[in-house]
């Protein structure tokens, strides 16, 4: 493997497993003890959940065509919808708890009204992910990959994504679907073929 491809395999990998890690102190609930956590977690996730999306298009370097451009289009998207994701249910919601000074979430009503429009852009943005991931393993077979590596990866990837849905990085659900995006994502990139070939 040359010097190249293995940072361009770190590039790819070290987002999923840095979230993942994150995802270890996510608390499950936000209440008056840990609504600073809170605030201060998501803002140190802001600008990861990003390179998430970035590592879809450090995947597909040097592939064009429908199927890449594609996969990397959905990946701006996951990009901005999970974005406000994070924003919203993140640091819009630490911010009022925090001001609120309630004991729990459950008892702020604007939070409720916070997490609902959350949700839905959240979705969006795991569902373009979903999209982006497909259309890369559909280029990267395209051009020619090794089987052996891309057949799992595409599978990893479709079950990732499929809990990627509602888990977000909650342990263990959440923690576990972030790092089988690293693991899937990282067999893609060994699949490529040496030479890589327009999808």
């Amino acid at each position: 493997m040359t010097r190249r491809k293995t940072l361009a395999l770190a590039a790819i990998v070290a987002p999923a497993i840095i979230i993942a890690g994150l995802g270890f102190t996510h608390p499950h609930d936000l209440v008056r003890d840990n609504a600073h956590w809170w605030l201060l977690l998501h803002l140190i996730l802001m600008p990861l959940f990003p390179l998430l999306g970035v590592s879809i298009w450090i995947l597909l370097r040097g592939y064009s065509g429908f199927l890449a451009w594609g996969a990397r289009a959905s990946g701006l998207f996951f990009i901005v919808f999970y974005g406000a994701l994070d924003a919203i249910a993140g640091v819009a919601v630490g911010t009022v708890m925090v001001a609120s000074g309630a004991a729990s979430d459950d008892h702020v009503a604007s939070i409720q009204s916070l997490y609902a429009i959350a949700n839905k852009v959240g979705l969006l943005g795991a569902i373009f992910f979903l999209i982006a991931g497909m259309l890369a393993a559909a280029a990267i077979a395209r051009a020619g990959s090794r089987l052996g590596l891309l057949i799992p990866a595409a599978a990893l990837l479709l079950v990732a994504d499929a809990l990627f849905l509602h888990s977000h990085i909650y342990w263990p659900v959440g923690v576990l679907t972030v790092l089988a995006f690293g693991v899937a994502l990282a067999l893609l990139e060994l699949a490529k073929p040496t030479q890589v070939e327009p999808a």
